[in-house]
């Protein structure tokens, strides 16, 4: 008895079956809804909790009014659609295919990768800019007509996308995905048989990794380096079926990053199959803005990439399988995770659901209730969604293209050449098969668009520059109330001109404000910089987003030099506002994230993503992350063209201090500007360079020109922080940043209080500084507490503190600019008296007569009164012999009385007795001592 897989909304597998072959397990796509903001959470555990959770889907629509709209416009009088016979000249006859011939994966599971290359083959070649002589088979055209076959490689991309980067030279060297070997494994094998879904080719792709042309070199094709073959029994006999996997299937890690092709944008769409629960609680909706999103994207001449699960139904050897009959449309009833990749290339709303119907044979389905009738799609449910309660419903049905071979195709794609629907005009079993609308294991549909990639385009880019290779197993996203960014920041290997930003989205309708500072040399976050871009754009569904720079957007970063990329996304909900969201890259492969890199921006503070603790709070854990056990760095990539390695410099020499009221000078420093050229090139004509100030500039410094352009005189107003600009044209820009800094402050004062110290500073407050922060612990810790002040006045009161303690204490000056805050130098550290009210005990001793007839018979005691007057103490009296003469052994101090005892035998003299008197304290006052002296006169 075979038994059903568990359906968790947790986990889209994708074991993608080959005839014969070994299927493979790969995780597809998550989902996520926002979670509305309890009391005392923060952003970042709201974030946490919705990467967590299992029954997020964050492609589809978060307002109603959006999904109403996709419906109404994607909805045309269009019943019937197939993108391998589409009119293009008006006639009504499918003069165009905009679909290659279906091919077989064999020896390998990889057809994610095969339904990814088939998506991106008919995007290709629907694009009427990108499609010029490429043809989806040449052998439909007339061979002198100089067609060209459309055929990207499967390899290249299945196989990079599963080997880890080896490039020393790459700081995520070591980054990527690779299979756990068991023993006897073959580690290239290994990685042609580990699953994926939709969203692992995309984040292949967006990465430079194809798709790149099986023209390009024969490396690319689909076979070992020797070409091997395999043969199998087939139709009777032996014959050739696939190449053979004992072959070396490896790629040199110098073609990780070939592509004839550039992505440009993907659209991860809803899925029709809606399922929520898990286990026995398992519920099943259908989405009709699904429907209608796949069919928008086809009507664009795109193919749509899913995730279904598969059936191994053959017609050589059963009349249908558990879902699927002989007339191979399959229609999946009992909720089932994807375990299979493949490509949707048309439609067909009248496809009749008896066609889907068939026995069901399955123990497990039969002891569970299923009967025939089940086979067969519910007749209240419609494409549009819009005959709910109609009894005349069921039908229609996705045309898919599989890669299990097909019987039209010659080796190496024919199989068993017994996969699919019957073609009507050859006879042959085609590779094709239908698939119900009301499927109940569809998911993570995708469709994706591209660009030309040669120096030609105008969108022409070399560079990109990139944190993520790692590909992903999911999209995860979260929607929050309060505003969340993400960066990426970038140093520049070469000269580059950027133009081009993306960014991956998972909400449709999300618009996505994309950010570019320019960085100076020291900087502390991503956006403490010059802005030099800020584009924004609206995304009709989640994906990966390229966008483009105009002209005058695109700027140079020269060689060295670091910029950022700083995303905001938000997203419309139901009630017409707008929340925020964020989107997170994992995967079960090794992530090299190194530090500052990839930043988040919550609870209104920059975190750097290296940080240990801040992915544990992201993914949660990795039982709750599906498998997942790595976070990449955030999916944001800036694209460039490489110009000459020319750079312009910046540097200056002098003092960066303002003028102090009452000093007659002003300090003064002095910039100056050069370019080094690493080229041949070494004509600059006439150029000039351009000096500007940050906005606000001029309040904090003056700038003052000279007969040089090259340099330049600087004298400052009042503390603060500025950039000095430096422009080139055609070379860059350099950014100085110059702080005036107040000079170190003194302490002049420290006084404790009852629970206080306050410290006063000796810096006169000159213009710019906007206040202090003091610094404070207990002496002989280790973390410092710091308290900021902003009172005009230069004294300062920290309270709350523990009594009987000193503290060390240290000063800093605060400075708030235009650009934002800095600080000025810490003072020294000062050690403050112990903290509490001072004991107000009073003491003084006094002379005390002792007749010497009475020392001979005995001891005599003098009563604590009449030896000593103490007053106003606070706390418990003690008392202690600290000093006395030669005949101390002759004197005792009762310790709790005070009480004198002069011992017998004493001679007649004056003594002097030295006493402690401590008072123990109370309340805030602290512990009090006097010493007395008191006089003993023997006579």
């Amino acid at each position: 008895m075979k038994k059903r897989l568990p359906v968790t909304v947790a986990l889209a597998v994708a074991v993608c079956m080959v005839i014969p072959g070994p299927g493979l397990i790969g995780v597809g796509g998550s989902k996520a809804f926002a979670v509305e903001k309890g009391a005392n959470r923060t952003t970042m555990q709201e974030i946490a909790d919705q990467f967590a959770d299992s029954a997020n889907e964050p492609f589809d629509f978060t307002s109603n009014s959006d999904r109403n709209d996709l419906l109404k416009k994607a909805n045309s009088d269009v019943p019937k659609y197939d993108l391998r016979s589409v009119d293009t000249d008006g006639d009504s006859v499918g003069d165009t295919s905009y679909v290659t011939p279906v091919k077989l994966q064999n020896p390998w599971g990889n057809c994610w990768g095969f339904a990814a290359v088939a998506a991106a083959e008919t995007s290709i070649l629907g694009d009427d800019e990108l499609r010029g002589d490429y043809v989806a088979d040449v052998r439909k055209e007339d061979p002198a007509s100089g067609k060209i076959q459309m055929d990207l490689s499967e390899k290249q991309m299945t196989y990079f996308a599963r080997t880890v980067i080896n490039d020393p030279d790459n700081p995520q060297n070591g980054e990527g995905d690779e299979p756990v070997l068991l023993p006897g494994d073959d580690p290239v094998s290994a990685a042609y048989n580990l699953g994926g879904m939709a969203p692992t080719a995309t984040s292949v792709f967006a990465s430079g990794v194809g798709p790149v042309l099986e023209s390009e070199d024969p490396l690319f094709e689909y076979h070992g380096l020797k070409g091997k073959k395999q043969a199998e029994w087939v139709d009777g006999r032996y014959q050739d079926f696939c190449y053979s996997p004992k072959d070396d299937w490896s790629l040199d890690e110098s073609m990780r990053f070939a592509h004839s092709f550039s992505l440009s944008e993907s659209y991860a769409l809803p899925s029709p199959a809606k399922i929520t629960g898990e286990y026995d609680n398992i519920e099943y909706e259908y989405n009709p803005a699904g429907t209608a999103a796949i069919k928008e994207q086809l009507l664009q001449k795109r193919g749509v990439e899913i995730g279904y699960k598969e059936d191994t139904f053959n017609a050589a050897y059963t009349d249908h399988g558990d879902y699927i009959n002989s007339n191979f449309a399959q229609y999946t009833f009992y909720p089932e995770s994807a375990k299979h990749a493949v490509c949707i290339v048309g439609w067909d709303d009248n496809y009749s659901k008896e066609n889907f119907r068939h026995p069901v044979d399955d123990e497990d389905l039969i002891e569970e209730g299923y009967t025939e009738e089940d086979t067969v799609p519910p007749a209240d449910l419609f494409p549009d969604g819009r005959h709910e309660g109609a009894t005349d419903g069921g039908n229609g049905a996705w045309l898919v293209k599989n890669s299990w071979g097909s019987g039209e195709e010659p080796f190496p794609n024919r199989g068993e050449g017994t996969w699919g629907v019957v073609d009507e005009k050859s006879g042959k079993h085609s590779g094709y098969f239908w698939l119900s609308y009301y499927d109940k294991s569809i998911s993570t549909p995708e469709a994706l668009d591209f660009e030309l990639n040669e120096k030609t385009s105008e969108t022409y880019s070399d560079v990109i520059d990139q944190h993520d290779y790692m590909p992903i197993n999911k999209y995860l996203a979260a929607n929050v109330s309060e505003e969340v960014r993400t960066a990426n920041i970038f140093k520049a290997r070469v000269c580059e001109k950027l133009k081009q930003v993306s960014c991956e989205t998972t909400y449709p309708n999300t618009t996505v404000k994309f950010e570019v500072y320019l960085l100076p040399d020291k900087y502390s976050s991503p956006t403490e910089g010059l802005p030099m871009v800020t584009k924004t754009a609206t995304f009709d569904y989640g994906g990966f987003h390229k966008v483009d720079l105009e002209d005058d957007e695109q700027f140079i970063i020269m060689k060295g030099q670091s910029y950022a990329i700083v995303v905001t996304q938000t997203v419309p909900d139901s009630s017409g506002s707008d929340s925020y969201a964020i989107g997170l890259q994992m995967g079960s492969g090794t992530a090299v994230v190194n530090k500052g890199e990839s930043f988040l921006m919550v609870d209104g503070k920059w975190k750097d993503l290296s940080n240990p603790a801040l992915q544990e709070d992201l993914y949660h854990s990795a039982e709750n992350a599906e498998g997942a056990s790595s976070v990449d760095n955030f999916p944001i990539k800036g694209f460039a063209e490489e110009m000459p390695d020319i750079v312009l410099e910046v540097d200056y020499s002098g003092f960066l201090s303002p003028k102090i009221p009452g000093e007659e000078e002003t300090p003064t420093a002095y910039f100056m500007c050069w370019i080094t050229n690493n080229t041949e090139n070494s004509d600059y004509g006439d150029l000039t360079p351009e000096w500007e100030l940050s906005e606000g500039g001029e309040d904090v410094i003056n700038l003052i020109p000279g007969r040089d352009p090259t340099r330049k005189t600087v004298t400052f107003n009042k503390y603060g922080w500025v950039y000095i600009i430096v422009k080139a044209e055609g070379i860059g820009t350099a950014i100085c940043s110059v702080k005036a800094e107040p000079l170190m402050p003194d302490i002049t004062a420290l006084k404790s209080g009852k629970d206080y110290f306050s410290v006063t500073v000796k810096d006169p407050l000159a213009e710019g500084i906007s206040g202090y922060e003091v610094f404070y612990r207990v002496k002989g810790t280790k973390k410092w507490s710091v308290k900021e002040f902003t009172s005009d006045t230069l004294t300062f009161k920290v309270g709350g503190l523990k009594k009987g303690k000193r503290y060390e204490v240290q000063v800093r000056p605060v400075v708030d600019s235009a650009l934002g805050r800095f600080f000025g130098h810490k003072c020294m550290t000062y050690l403050s008296d112990k903290i509490g009210l001072k004991n107000t005990l009073n003491a003084t001793g006094k002379t005390v007569n002792v007749k010497a007839a009475k020392l001979k018979k005995g001891n005599v005691q003098i009563a604590r009164k009449n030896a000593i007057k103490v007053s106003k103490a606070i706390g418990k009296v003690t008392y202690k012999k600290i000093s006395v003469n030669k005949s101390s052994k002759k004197f005792t101090v009762n310790k709790k009385t005070g009480a004198i005892t002069v011992k017998k035998g004493l001679k007649k003299g004056i003594y002097k007795v030295k006493i402690r008197v401590n008072a123990a304290g109370k309340g805030y006052y602290l512990t009090g001592s006097k010493n007395v002296t008191v006089k003993i006169r023997v006579k």
